[in-house]
């Protein structure tokens, strides 16, 4: 295969990683790489969250394939048969499986031919790690010519792409899960709560959030920035994310946000993105002048600070002014457990001594 008609067959492979119709158009790009009419995709189980996938069935036709005819294919136990004995690498399936006998099989007579579809040749390649136990398989019409050696030998070379790309989609799909779940926790919470960048940068907000910015008092949202009506503050806050994000450095990370209007100064907290090394913090604001309810205040300590409800308990405990003897005799535990408890804490919120710990927990409780 010439160098640059391969290097466009990876450019339209590797869009698929991020672009939906790039990714349900992978068959189509497997085929035109092979010199094929289709090509077919199953993903291994554990393989990523990519689905089965193919070029010329319709959406219902293929799910009728998937559920009934899949473990009645004859091509593939025949493939099966050719990697049981070492022939590793892409095959074409002609020499045991021959267009005749494929149109005699179930398969044929009951899905393809009613649909007027007249595949008879077929290919195929177990995909190498990332995406091993993966099948890619590419086909002809059983009037075509046979799939000869330098047709598998582009499906060997584009294979290992194709893995990567299962791999990569994989990845991206549980990243989005994964965001999507707690852009939910985040609205559920009910507060603002920003993600920003060292430039301050907002890269998310909750609707509450941006419902404060609009107001413009203190602070607001200008091309696509937090930016504040005290530059000090502002400098801060920039200093506060590098330190969170770098977790390195003493800086500051709560602070009073004044307001023009004359309210009540809004209390502003940093706090980590993630429990290891993150390339943005959060930034949750409170007016402190809206009181939320009691089971909202709890909710939020454990989802802020992703606290256990040990951890919680205790936390609520140490804004009540109790001792860590009092905590323990309530709770008719050893000191040394609470003190256990108080270093996860310390951990959880970045911080190091008690009084500390306890100003920033009032912020939000």
């Amino acid at each position: 295969m010439p160098d640059r008609e391969f290097n466009r067959h990876l450019d339209d492979l590797y869009a698929a990683c991020d672009d939906d119709a790039a990714f349900h158009a992978l068959p189509s790009v497997i085929a035109r790489a092979c010199d094929a009419r289709s090509a077919i995709v199953l993903p291994a189980a554990g393989a990523g969250a990519a689905p089965a996938m193919a070029s010329y069935f319709d959406p219902a036709a293929f799910q009728r394939y998937l559920d009934q005819f899949a473990s009645i294919d004859p091509w593939r136990p025949a493939f099966a048969a050719l990697h049981a004995r070492g022939q590793g690498g892409a095959q074409a399936l002609d020499a045991l499986v021959p267009p005749e006998e494929f149109q005699r099989s179930t398969m044929y007579n009951e899905l393809f031919r009613p649909i007027g579809d007249d595949t008879g040749r077929a290919m195929g390649i177990l995909a190498p790690p990332p995406a091993h136990g993966s099948v890619i398989a590419a086909h002809r019409a059983a009037r075509d010519k046979p799939f000869e050696p330098r047709d598998t030998q582009r499906l060997d070379a584009i294979a290992p792409h194709v893995a990567r790309v299962l791999r990569l989609r994989g990845l991206l799909m549980a990243e989005r899960a994964a965001g999507l779940h707690l852009k939910d926790l985040a609205e559920a919470s009910g507060r603002a709560i920003l993600a920003l960048d060292t430039t301050l940068k907002v890269l998310a907000l909750t609707d509450a959030a941006r419902d404060l910015l609009e107001q413009r008092d203190g602070l607001a949202l200008a091309g696509g920035h937090l930016v504040c009506d005290s530059p000090p503050l502002a400098r801060s806050l920039k200093a506060g994310v590098h330190a969170v994000t770098s977790r390195q450095g003493e800086a500051r990370t709560a602070f009073a946000c004044p307001r023009p209007s004359g309210s009540g100064p809004l209390h502003l907290a940093l706090h980590p993105a993630a429990s290891g090394p993150a390339r943005h913090a959060l930034l949750l604001i409170d007016d402190p002048a809206v009181r939320r309810p009691e089971g909202r205040r709890v909710q939020d300590l454990r989802q802020i600070f992703r606290l256990s409800p040990g951890e919680t308990d205790l936390a609520l405990n140490l804004l009540c002014d109790q001792s860590l003897e009092q905590i323990a005799q309530a709770r008719r535990v050893t000191k040394e457990t609470v003190r256990s408890q108080l270093r996860a804490l310390f951990h959880k919120t970045d911080t190091t001594r008690q009084s500390t710990l306890v100003r920033l927990l009032s912020r939000f409780a």
